[in-house]
């Protein structure tokens, strides 16, 4: 049995400084930048004049999209899982013992850290196939196979994905206080 570690839910909020909640911003701002723009170049590259596919092209572009679906499939399932585990291996492993030993101050800073932690593994684990799905639309696009088989557009749905997530968990004060309440207060 394990012992709740011990954070106090207003220092918590203290170590919430504005320099805090803007370096948990970072990240999924820019990676949201970065697929926006290639999501942009991939609609540019597909609009201009499409030269005619052959079999081959068709034949890749299949294999990397089922390859596509996997990669995704398996990156999004061991993002909820890794997410979630990052909260208990720190509840059962030596830091959260450290943790129940230090000040306040800076098991609220644990806290946050850890919390930052969780969310860049997240977002890198769904961050992959985002690209990997443009990627394909890519390809496709300069083999023409999209301009004659729009449903490999479909490639792109993980990159939908991504932005939706970034943009529904975008952090902020009071989600970073959520995800403390699910996730740490309840350690």
């Amino acid at each position: 049995m394990h012992t709740p570690i011990d954070i106090n839910p207003d220092e918590f909020r203290r170590a919430l400084t504005p320099q805090v909640i803007f370096s948990f911003q970072i990240v999924p701002g820019v990676i949201l930048l970065s697929v926006l723009i290639f999501a942009a170049a991939v609609f540019y590259v597909a609009s201009t004049t499409p030269s005619p596919s052959d079999p081959e092209s068709l034949n890749t572009i299949n294999i990397l999209s089922i390859i596509h679906v996997f990669v995704a499939t398996g990156c999004y399932l061991l993002s909820m899982m890794l997410y979630d585990r990052q909260f208990r291996i720190n509840r059962d492993g030596p830091s959260g013992v450290a943790v129940q030993s230090a000040s306040p101050a800076e098991a609220a800073s644990h806290g946050v850290n850890l919390i930052r932690k969780a969310t860049i593994l997240r977002l890198a684990l769904i961050e992959g196939p985002a690209f990997f799905g443009l990627a394909v639309c890519l390809i496709a696009a300069l083999n023409g196979v999209l301009h004659e088989h729009p449903e490999y557009w479909g490639n792109g749905l993980s990159a939908v994905i991504l932005v939706l997530s970034i943009i529904f968990t975008f952090p902020n004060s009071d989600r970073l206080t959520a995800v403390y309440n699910e996730k740490i207060r309840t350690l």
